[in-house]
């Protein structure tokens, strides 16, 4: 089973995202609204996947990327932000994805789905 970590600052966009990964089939193992934490998440839970907001207090999503890249953890990184100009530095980083918030759940569904597909993903 594809398991998750999400990380956003915001409640309204963790549960969302949440909702949205789940409805995928996709287990969220961890939510977190600070940057430090959630990276302690990810080393703990060893996520399929993590769904990063950039702007968090404590470290940013950046730094988690990076961080999860330098200490070779086997996990995705998807990046999401309001701030549609980070994305070429978020994909420059190592970013699997970039999904530009507000979430829509077809949409962002959608641009999930090919990064979920070499992890084990089957559409149902």
């Amino acid at each position: 089973m594809l398991t998750a970590v999400c990380v956003d600052d915001s409640q309204v966009e963790l549960d969302l995202i949440k909702r949205i990964l789940e409805e995928l089939g996709v287990k969220v193992l961890h939510c977190d609204r600070y940057g430090d934490s959630g990276m302690r998440a990810i080393r703990a839970h060893r996520p399929s996947i993590a769904v990063l907001d950039i702007v968090l207090p404590g470290m940013t999503g950046l730094d988690i990327l990076v961080t999860v890249q330098a200490e070779n953890l086997p996990t995705v990184c998807v990046m999401c932000t309001s701030m549609s100009m980070l994305r070429k530095q978020a994909m420059a980083a190592g970013a699997a994805q970039f999904i530009t918030k507000p979430y829509d759940d077809f949409i962002t569904g959608a641009e999930l789905i090919p990064i979920l597909e070499p992890l084990g993903y089957v559409r149902m």
